[in-house]
C-alpha cells in the first residue's frame, strides 16, 4: 500500500489562520463579546490538547510501524510478508496523519492563544477606558457641584453685604469686603449694596462702598440707579456723594425717567437744584404719559420746584440762543475765510471737451479715477464713453466760458498727463472736481 502525505492540512491551516493574525479578526467576530471570549478560551485548550494527542499518535503509530517493518523484513512466507507490509504502511500513514493533525492543531492553538490574549487585552483596555470615562464624569460632577457651591456661597456673602449696607452696619460691611465678598454682588432684583444703601440714605456706607470701588452707575432690573433711589427718597448727602464719584445724571430707567424726574415727582427741591447744577436735562419725560419734571411739579403743587425749573429753563433757553448765535457767526466767518482763500487761487478758463445736441460741452470729472478714465479716451472715439460718464455722474457739466480757481495740479497715474483740481462756489454751494490740463488755460 502506498504512503499518502497529508501536506494539504498544514497548508490549509496557514491559509485560514494567517489572515486572522494580520487583520486581527477572528472566526467568532460576529458573536457577542462574551460568547467570543468563551469561544476562544475553550478553543485554545481544545486545540492544544489535539496537538498533544496528534504528537502522541505519531509516537505510538510510528513505533507500531517500526515493529511491522521488522516483521516484514523477518517474515519467511508470502502471507506473513504481505500482512506485515500492509500493517507497516497503515501504521506509517496513521502516524503521519497524526503528526500533521497535531501540527495543524498546534497552529490553530497558537492562533487561539494569540486571539484570546488579544481579546483579554482589548477587554482590559475597554475596561480601563470605561473606568477613565466614569472617573472623568465623577470629576466633572464634583467640579460642577464645587462651582455651584462656590456660586451659592458668593450669593450668600453678597446677600449678607446687602443686608449690612441697608442696615448701616459699617463694621460688618468692612469685614465682608476684607474677606473677598463681591462689592457689586446682586440679589434677586439685581440690586447691589450701593443701590440699597443709597435708597436707605446710609451716607457713610455709600461713601465707603464708593471708595472701595463700587459701580456707581449699576442699575436693577427696572433700570433704577443709586442716584434715582437717593433722589426719590430725598437723601441729599448721598446724591452729592454719588455725583462726586461720577454718577451719570441723565441715566434713565425702563420708563425713561431720570433722577431729576424722580426728585421732581417726590418734591425734593434741594435735590432738583443739585441735579440741575450738575447739568440734568430738563426736557426728559416719562415714556408712559410724556410728562416732564416741570409738568409733574405743577401737577403736584411743588411751587418751589416749579420756580427752580422755570428759572433754569430760561437760562438754558438763553444759553441755547447764545450758542446758536455763536455757531452762526463762526459759520459766517468760516465761509468768508473760504471765499478769501478761493479768491487768491489762480484762475483758469475751461475749454470745451466736445459737442452735444445743444452745442459745446464744458465740464469736470467728479473724482480722480473718473478723470483718469476721461483722459484715456482723449485719443479715441470717445463720444459714447463720455455720454455714459455723464449719465452715471462721473462727469458733470459747467457753463460754457466757465472760469475756475485751481488749488493744485496733480499727475494722473498711468496717463503721463496732469489735471487741475478746482474749487469754486456757486450760489452758496461749493463745487470741486478734476479737469484735464489740456482743457485748462490760465488767465493772467
Amino acid at each position: 500500500m502506498k504512503t499518502v502525505r497529508h501536506y494539504w492540512v498544514p497548508i490549509l491551516v496557514l491559509v485560514l489562520c494567517l489572515p486572522q493574525l494580520v487583520v486581527g479578526q477572528t472566526a467568532s467576530a460576529g458573536l457577542p463579546d462574551t460568547t467570543k471570549t468563551t469561544f476562544w478560551k475553550n478553543a485554545k485548550w481544545i486545540l492544544t490538547g489535539v496537538a498533544f494527542v496528534g504528537v502522541a499518535g505519531r509516537l505510538v503509530y510510528g513505533s507500531k510501524a517500526d515493529d511491522a517493518y521488522s516483521q516484514y523484513y523477518s517474515a519467511l512466507d508470502a502471507t506473513t510478508v504481505a500482512s506485515s507490509r500492509s500493517n507497516a504502511e497503515s501504521y506509517t500513514n496513521t502516524a503521519n496523519l497524526s503528526l500533521e493533525i497535531g501540527v495543524a492543531a498546534a497552529g490553530l492553538a497558537a492562533v487561539s492563544w494569540l486571539v484570546d490574549a488579544g481579546i483579554d487585552n482589548q477587554a482590559a483596555a475597554e475596561e480601563r477606558q470605561r473606568q477613565e470615562i466614569a472617573a472623568a464624569r465623577r470629576h466633572e460632577e464634583a467640579a460642577r457641584d464645587s462651582l455651584e457651591n462656590i456660586a451659592r456661597l458668593k450669593r450668600m456673602a453678597a446677600q449678607n453685604l446687602i443686608r449690612a449696607s441697608q442696615s448701616g452696619d459699617l463694621g460688618k460691611v468692612k469685614e465682608l469686603l476684607d474677606n473677598g465678598t463681591d462689592i457689586n454682588g446682586t440679589n434677586e432684583g439685581n440690586e447691589t449694596a450701593l443701590l440699597l444703601a443709597s435708597c436707605e440714605g446710609k451716607s457713610e456706607i455709600v461713601k465707603y462702598l464708593l471708595d472701595r470701588g463700587a459701580d456707581v452707575n449699576i442699575v436693577n432690573f427696572k433700570g433704577v440707579s443709586a442716584l434715582m433711589f437717593a433722589s426719590d427718597r430725598g437723601h441729599t448727602t448721598v446724591v452729592r456723594e454719588l455725583l462726586r464719584k461720577g454718577a451719570k445724571v441723565d441715566i434713565s430707567d425702563n420708563l425713561g425717567q431720570t433722577a431729576l424726574l424722580w426728585a421732581s415727582m417726590a418734591g425734593h427741591d434741594q435735590i432738583v437744584q443739585i441735579l440741575l447744577d450738575a447739568g440734568a436735562d430738563l426736557a426728559v419725560s416719562n415714556s408712559n404719559d410724556g410728562k416732564t419734571p416741570l409738568d409733574w411739579a405743577r401737577e403736584r403743587g411743588f411751587s418751589k420746584i416749579v420756580q427752580v425749573l422755570e428759572k433754569y429753563k430760561k437760562i438754558r433757553d438763553a444759553q441755547k440762543v447764545a450758542e446758536e448765535k455763536k455757531a452762526r457767526e463762526e459759520e459766517r466767518k468760516a465761509k468768508a475765510e473760504e471765499r478769501r482763500r478761493l479768491e487768491n487761487l489762480p484762475r483758469y478758463a475751461v475749454r470745451p471737451f466736445g459737442y452735444g445736441p445743444n452745442g459745446r460741452l464744458t465740464g469736470y470729472a467728479t473724482s480722480l479715477n473718473a478723470c483718469e478714465k476721461w483722459i484715456r479716451t482723449l485719443n479715441l472715439e470717445s463720444d459714447l464713453v463720455l455720454a455714459m460718464m455723464l449719465q452715471q455722474g462721473e462727469l458733470k457739466l459747467l457753463p460754457n466760458g466757465a472760469i475756475v480757481r485751481v488749488s493744485r495740479i496733480v499727475t494722473v497715474q498711468g496717463t503721463g498727463m496732469n489735471a487741475g483740481y478746482f474749487e469754486s462756489e456757486s450760489n452758496g454751494t461749493k463745487v470741486s472736481g478734476y479737469i484735464p490740463a489740456v482743457f485748462l488755460q490760465q488767465i493772467e
